[in-house]
């Protein structure tokens, strides 16, 4: 079995990838959820 390497770049790339919209909608649901309960 061939093992491929993956570089630090690509992996730092897809994290941000998934991460970066998460932690929008995150941000986005903390603020409706504090205007809710104003």
């Amino acid at each position: 079995m061939r093992e491929q390497k993956t570089s630090t770049a690509t992996v730092v790339l897809a994290w941000a990838v998934v991460a970066l919209p998460m932690a929008w909608a995150v941000w986005q649901t903390l603020i409706k959820v504090i205007e809710l309960f104003r």
